[in-house]
Order: C-alpha cells, then structure tokens, then sequence
C-alpha cells in the first residue's frame, strides 16, 4: 500500500511538471474548447501505454542502453516540438477563420483524429516518460512476483493522472479564457505557446 501511495505521489508530480503537455492542452482549450482538449489527452495516454509497455517489456532498455539510439529520440522529440512551435507561430499570422458566428472570427477546431495525433506526439516525443519508466518504474514493481496485470495496474494509475490533471486545467482555461478564441486573442495564445514549445524543442536537443 505504501509503494502503491510513493508511485501515485511521484505520478502526480511527474504529471503537473511544467511541458509541453500542458502548454498543448492551454493551446487546444483557449482556441478550440474542450473537446479538442480531451482528444489531447487520449493521445497523451495512448503514448503513455505505448511509453510504459517498452519500459515493461524491456526494449527501453535496449534502445536507451545505446548512445546512438538515445540521440535519435532525442533529436526526433526536439525536432517534433521544434516543428510545432513554428507551426504555431506561422498559424497566429494566418489563421483560418470559421465562418460559424458572422462578425466574429474564430479559429477552425481540428478535426478529432488530428487532436489525438498531435496530444499522442507530444507526449511520445517527450523521453521523459521514457525515462521514468526505465529508471523509476522498476522500483514499484515486485520482481520476485512479477505478474504483467500489477504494471499495468500502475500504468492505469499513471492514465487517471493524466486524464484528471490536464482535464482540471481544461477546466480552469475554460473558466479564465474569455474571448480567446477571437482571432486576436488566439493569435496571441498561439504565439506563447509556439514560442515556448521552440524552447521545450532547444533544451531537449542540448540536454546531455
């Protein structure tokens, strides 16, 4: 029960540290609303499956027990926040407008698929799930014993994080936002975080 409150504990600090997470859901609720928020967060958890399932399965250990394997999700995950910090800020200067309230310009939600692949990409491309799973996760797990359906009872528990977590902060954007789907203030909301997604993008590629 004790190792049980440890792994929840460090979950929900792993999970409320600063990223590019919860910049992508700060994004996708100011100027879509919920909905493209929680198919963000599915992607987030389909990730987080896939992320724990080689942690468990031992093939993080192969792919990041070599220097070369290491730099290559390095430098793919930079890359990819990289891509979708300009991506950002080139679409805060030429947003689509959706024609849906005359007068008013908003910008157009994706479509559900392309919010679950982009929440997905950004939680994969972070080699901090990766990492935990390789270095921490091991410490909660009972070798002598070792039964799949008690890991994955963890993962499950790391699934309910994230999906409680980043739909609280949905709901917070939601309160606070405003007008921010007005083409002037989302432009703004898509600039900060193109902006800080570029720098998630550079500490990622220089770190050792």
């Amino acid at each position: 029960m004790a190792d049980l409150l440890s792994f929840s504990l460090i979950i929900i600090l792993l999970v409320m540290s600063p990223g590019p997470n919860g910049v992508l859901i700060l994004r996708s609720t100011s100027l879509f609303g919920k909905r493209s928020a929680l198919y963000n967060i599915v992607g987030f958890i389909l990730a987080m499956f896939i992320q724990a399932s080689l942690g468990i399965f031992g093939i993080s250990a192969l792919l990041l027990g070599s220097p070369y394997f290491f730099n290559i999700l390095k430098y793919i995950g930079s890359g990819y926040f990289l891509y979708i910090g300009i991506k950002m800020l080139v679409g805060s200067f030429s947003a689509k407008a959706s024609a849906s309230v005359p007068g008013l310009k908003h910008y157009a939600a994706p479509k559900a698929y392309k919010s679950v692949l982009e929440g997905f990409l950004t939680q994969f491309s972070n080699p901090k799930g990766i990492l935990f799973y390789l270095a921490a996760f091991p410490q909660f797990v009972d070798f002598d014993n070792f039964q799949y359906v008690d890991a994955y009872r963890l993962v499950a528990i790391h699934g309910l994080v994230l999906l409680t977590w980043f739909y609280f902060v949905a709901l917070v954007i939601l309160k606070m936002k405003g007008s921010t789907q007005h083409s002037s203030a989302g432009s703004w909301v898509n600039r900060i975080a193109g902006v800080v997604m570029i720098y998630f993008g550079c500490v990622l590629f220089f770190s050792q």
